[in-house]
């Protein structure tokens, strides 16, 4: 029995009856072992990289047990030997009475460049696919896409474009896309969740194929923005708490956040008054767009002091901001996250 197939079978025989089983797949190895890290999970020393390695564990949030199987990649040891022992992993946990399995393909999308094709279509997926839609069907698999904070918010969104384009015919067979915006535990724990929500079978014995294609399109610029920047705020708090100086700092920062939306906010609120006559409106836009431009010059400082103290800004943070940038941001974008 080859290596392979041995581990095949050591994660039919951890498998519990009422385990939810996930299988996570990608390209790049080091892609799968950082999601695990992310939540929480810790990596078996030496394992060998062409091996199938099951993680069996339960939380106390949930009731069910969670297997995780880090699958080998398909250029490591062949597309042959994924699906013959694919498909002795996938017979032997039906006979166990486990029908509750997930595929996540991860994808980090700072590496897109690298793993695909010139049509979007990411390396070894068209095998993979086969498989797939061989054994279990596109409704129990989930493109994850990760990464985000290593590119710009529009590379990321270039990337996914070219991956969603590619893999339009799946995503109508039920293949879900997740995104994985802020990579901290809470957050890696609740796009799981998400994603084994949208894999549950309904009481008609179905998938909801149609909620699995909606969350699929593409979400909203100021949505994923929200994300990135509000981690990069939280890192740079956390950062500047650390010294005295750097606390010092953020107090004043929050101070001037606070004083300032105590100034903005009846102002937006007049401008968004039906009822206000159109003079008091004028009034109201024109102190805005002076009070835009003092709070950024101002939060330019705050962030040159930051430098100073040789603690390093969020790129989506100073983005923003419009820190460093050229052009400053639109308008549209005065709104306070720190």
């Amino acid at each position: 029995m080859t290596t392979l197939l041995f581990s095949a079978h050591n994660v039919v025989e951890a498998a519990q009856t009422d385990d939810v089983v996930i299988f996570l797949w990608s390209f790049i190895d080091t892609d799968r072992e950082e999601f695990l890290r992310r939540l929480g999970i810790s990596i078996h020393m030496f394992s060998p990289i062409d091996v199938y390695e099951p993680y069996h564990f339960r939380d106390r949030k949930w009731r069910s047990g969670y297997l995780l199987v880090t699958a080998p990649s398909p250029q490591q040891v062949g597309m042959t030997a994924i699906r013959n022992s694919f498909q002795l992993i996938h017979t032997q946990l039906k006979s166990k009475g486990i029908g509750f399995v997930i595929h996540i393909w991860v994808h980090d999308v700072s590496c897109s460049r690298d793993l695909l094709g010139d049509n979007g279509m990411p390396q070894d997926w068209g095998e993979m696919k086969d498989i797939f839609e061989g054994m279990v069907g596109m409704d129990q698999v989930t493109f994850l896409l990760t990464g985000w904070e290593k590119v710009k918010l529009e590379q990321g969104l270039e990337e996914e474009w070219k991956i969603h384009s590619a893999l339009m015919k799946d995503i109508e067979k039920g293949l879900a896309f997740e995104r994985l915006f802020v990579e901290d535990r809470t957050a890696v724990w609740m796009v799981l969740e998400d994603i084994i929500d949208l894999t549950r079978v309904r009481l008609d014995g179905n998938r909801d194929i149609p909620k699995r294609i909606a969350r699929s399109y593409l979400p909203d610029d100021d949505e994923i923005r929200f994300f990135l920047v509000q981690k990069d705020i939280d890192t740079l708090r956390a950062t500047l708490d650390k010294s005295p100086e750097g606390w010092k700092l953020h107090m004043e920062i929050r101070d001037y956040l606070t004083s300032h939306k105590a100034r903005i906010d009846p102002l937006l609120a007049q401008i968004d008054d039906e009822h206000e006559i159109g003079r008091k409106k004028k009034e109201a836009e024109t102190t805005v767009d002076y009070e835009y431009l003092l709070f950024r010059k101002t939060m330019w400082s705050f962030f040159e002091a930051i430098e100073k103290l040789e603690i390093s800004i969020g790129p989506h943070l100073q983005a923003f901001y419009g820190f460093n940038a050229k052009p400053p941001p639109k308008k549209s974008f005065f709104r306070r996250f720190f």
